[in-house]
């Protein structure tokens, strides 16, 4: 107990033993009369409660995780003072200043590796390989075998476009049903929406399986076609545009 504390009670007990009203004994010792007449009410004085507002240990192993990493003080407080704590800075950073994590931080920083990363339309383009080993950039390479292995997503999509590929290539349409069925099991949006495509205009689809026909050399005729006019745009009507168009192998 505070002997100064101890030393105020029993000069309290005293004067009122001696009849002195409190509020002569509050101007006298400097306190407030409650105090006084808390005293008086009271035979011995108890040891002093503390109140413990920093409530650390909720977040030891949040803050010693973020020092291992290198994490300043400052950011590490901003941290856990959104999760709830209740501490102010001052006093976080007195705790915190000399802790080992802190003041050794080669040992217990974590190397900071960037790490390469390949664009979805690189994965999107890999994932139509039959044999990832056709790959030429290595790290492509590697970075893709490794996704492949660990996710099963990824390679539930590359079954789904390899078997596909073959589906176009071959000739047996019935196998067309099983395919979308399967597909749709993923449960993603976007294959969802493309099945609803396929299913929209499933007899052309089918047609492009069963038969050698393609609609190539049309849409080759109409980029020609487009071209024309756009060199043309301004320039002429409709018959100047008709001759070039019949007379001119190139456009």
């Amino acid at each position: 107990m505070n002997d100064y504390l101890k030393g105020r009670f029993e000069k309290v007990k005293e004067m009122i033993e001696d009849g002195v009203g409190f509020r002569t004994i509050a101007r006298t010792l400097q306190m407030s009369r409650n105090t006084v007449r808390r005293y008086s009410n009271m035979d011995i004085l108890p040891c002093k409660s503390i109140y413990i507002k920093n409530n650390y240990n909720e977040y030891q192993e949040i803050i010693e995780n973020w020092l291992s990493e290198g994490k300043i003080i400052t950011g590490i407080f901003e941290i856990i003072k959104k999760a709830g704590f209740k501490g102010s800075r001052t006093a976080f950073y007195e705790r915190y200043k000399d802790h080992p994590m802190r003041t050794t931080p080669a040992v217990n920083i974590i190397a900071n590796v960037k790490h390469r990363l390949i664009s979805p339309r690189k994965i999107s383009k890999y994932l139509g390989f039959a044999d990832l080993s056709k790959i030429k950039d290595q790290t492509d390479k590697e970075i893709m075998g490794e996704l492949i292995s660990k996710n099963i997503l990824l390679e539930d999509l590359r079954h789904q476009v390899l078997s596909f590929k073959t589906l176009l290539l071959g000739n047996d349409d019935s196998l067309l049903e099983d395919w979308m069925k399967k597909t749709l099991t993923i449960g993603k949006s976007q294959l969802k929406t493309f099945i609803k495509g396929l299913k929209s205009d499933i007899e052309a689809v089918r047609n492009a399986i069963i038969t050698n026909w393609s609609n190539g050399q049309v849409e080759g005729q109409v980029n020609r076609l487009k071209s024309i006019k756009r060199q043309m745009y301004g320039r002429a009507g409709f018959e100047l545009l008709r001759r070039k168009v019949v007379l001119s192998r190139v456009g």
